[in-house]
């Protein structure tokens, strides 16, 4: 029975010997003497050599390892790094064919692709590449992934287009393929690269102002210095008609170009892009434009934020609100971020939305107010009238944010006086009849006044959580990510005060400035406290203003 399973033909089996054997090997031919008849098999079978059987199986390891045991490829292998590096070709190409994913540019673990997973599972084989006759918007999304790996770093210049060359190559019937090369354009050419750069923010993000420090990042400075500097670069496909310059209120904006509707015929008619409305009454934040940051809660609250994070990831998004729609549930979704100010309410929806990969449609609440009667009413209707288009124009549906939305969560005002009292309920009751009618959509709104909260919003909302004043042990994490503290000075300031990471945030820009006018880099703890005490006026006596 044992012979019998260990000359079973399968996958998982193959390589699971494989791993065993590799451990500590320093891949020498030993290995491949010992293991070659399975070694040969993962080989056939993914159509890959049999180096790269060994680091595949490799990297499953680490894959599939618990984090209190996960050992590196290079520490599995027992080789150094600089030994593992000789073998970045085979990576490479495993990569390049779509069986594992690149790591990201600051780490150095290696993911099995979700289709080598499966045709491991099956038993399958696989074809040359996976990035080969794929549909057009599967196409643009492995563009689009290129070109960000490119922008953060996780590709030089020459294996960005080493990788669009082989995508292309790899995709002939591709209508946007066989338009660039009837127009005799080559992706090594940075112009040409600017205008796929452009074409995929058209597709992606709908983008009508796209910039030249959006492309900084991803064109090689020697291309630029051949070919001329930017300016000139969008200049020539100005000139050929690919693009224009943006247009802002009616006129034209210099600062950023968008792509010409002639463009769109000619490398664009595979896609569906309709006229998107510009954003009026808020502002669309994207989400490449969404910086990291670390955040740090306590407990409950840090429970509540991962939860919504893997609620809020596209495919968990969307499996949840399948099963919504069969028990007759809305599927729309809203969340209430509550708590004093400076507790990363905000912050929290934009880490938020940059980890769940969408865009954000903020709105200031301000802004929607308007002298004339009726006015202001249009405006909050416009606004939810933008947003559904916004989701139904993006792979995945941006979040909705009222941000500091005090004014219009508040009770309503029962006893009416005035046209003024009269358009604040209707204000609010608009939005609670489009948080009725929200169906795909993500709305987020932010308070520091919850106690005022109107009890038909406050059900309305699916998710309320409280942003409370951290714990002196979050404190002192904080303020030892913002200022090289020793864990007694950041014991002390977190015992002695009650400040929110905003508050701490401005403690260390004060000692920022304080270093950069004064060229003192080593602050005193007793500055610090001085700092401190200014956050703190709060707690001071106060002051009655007037008679």
């Amino acid at each position: 029975m044992d012979k019998e399973i260990v000359n079973t033909k399968c996958l998982t089996l193959a390589i699971d010997r494989v791993i065993a054997k590799a451990k500590g090997s320093k891949l020498d031919n030993q290995l491949f003497l010992d293991e070659s008849d399975d070694i040969e098999f993962i080989s056939e079978k993914l159509n890959i050599t049999k180096v790269q059987a060994v680091l595949l199986s490799a990297i499953c390891h680490e894959a599939f390892s618990p984090d209190d045991k996960k050992m590196t490829i290079a520490q599995y292998l027992d080789l150094t790094p600089m030994q593992l590096f000789m073998y970045d070709d085979d990576i490479r190409d495993l990569s390049r064919r779509g069986i594992i994913d690149l790591p990201d540019p600051f780490s150095d673990s290696y993911k099995i692709s979700k289709e080598a997973l499966h045709a491991i599972k099956t038993n399958g084989t696989w074809k040359n590449s996976m990035y080969s006759n794929l549909r057009p918007k599967a196409f643009m999304n492995r563009m689009k992934t290129l070109f960000r790996l490119r922008d953060t770093g996780g590709l030089v210049y020459l294996e960005f287009i080493d990788y669009m060359d082989q995508l292309f190559d790899d995709n002939p019937n591709s209508k946007l393929v066989e338009a660039f090369y009837n127009e005799q354009m080559a992706i090594s050419s940075c112009k040409c690269l600017f205008l796929l750069f452009c074409l995929m923010r058209t597709v992606s993000n709908h983008d009508t102002h796209i910039t030249y420090e959006d492309f900084q990042d991803i064109a090689d400075e020697d291309s630029i210095e051949e070919e001329g500097c930017l300016t000139e670069l969008t200049e020539a496909m100005r000139d050929e008609g690919w693009l224009e310059f943006s247009i802002e209120d009616g006129l034209k904006d210099t600062t950023g170009v968008m792509v010409t509707e002639k463009a769109k015929k000619v490398f664009l008619s595979e896609y569906k892009l309709e006229k998107t409305i510009a954003p009026r009454m808020g502002d669309l934040i994207h989400n490449c434009d969404l910086k990291s940051k670390e955040l740090y809660f306590d407990k409950k609250v840090e429970s509540q934020y991962n939860e919504l994070l893997e609620l809020l990831s596209p495919q968990r998004f969307s499996e949840i609100q399948n099963h919504m729609r069969e028990m007759n549930f809305r599927t729309g979704f809203a969340c209430l971020f509550y708590g004093p100010s400076g507790t990363a309410k905000t912050e929290s929806t934009y880490q938020i939305a940059r980890l769940t990969g969408r865009d954000i449609y903020s709105v200031e609440i301000p802004r929607l107010r308007s002298m004339w009667v009726g006015e202001s009413e249009k405006n909050v209707k416009a606004i939810f009238t933008e947003y559904k288009h916004l989701c139904e124009n993006s792979d995945v549906a941006p979040i909705l944010l009222f941000n500091e939305a005090d004014a219009i969560l508040g009770t309503r005002i029962e006893s009416v006086k005035g046209a003024v009292d009269k358009s604040e309920n209707s204000i609010q009751n608009i939005i609670l009849q489009e948080m009725e009618r929200l169906d795909d959509g993500i709305m987020i709104a932010t308070t520091n006044l919850a106690s005022n909260l109107d009890k038909a919003m406050e059900r309305r909302f699916l998710y309320k959580i409280h942003f409370g004043k951290p714990s002196s042990e979050v404190q002192k994490k904080i303020w030892q990510s913002m200022i090289p503290l020793d864990d007694k000075s950041a014991s002390i300031l977190s015992r002695h005060y009650s400040l929110s990471g905003g508050q701490i945030e401005n403690v260390a820009r004060r000692r920022m400035i304080e270093s950069v006018l004064h060229g003192n880099d080593s602050i005193t703890i007793d500055k610090l406290h001085e700092y401190c005490e200014g956050e703190r006026i709060e707690s001071e006596g106060k002051q009655k203003i007037g008679f």
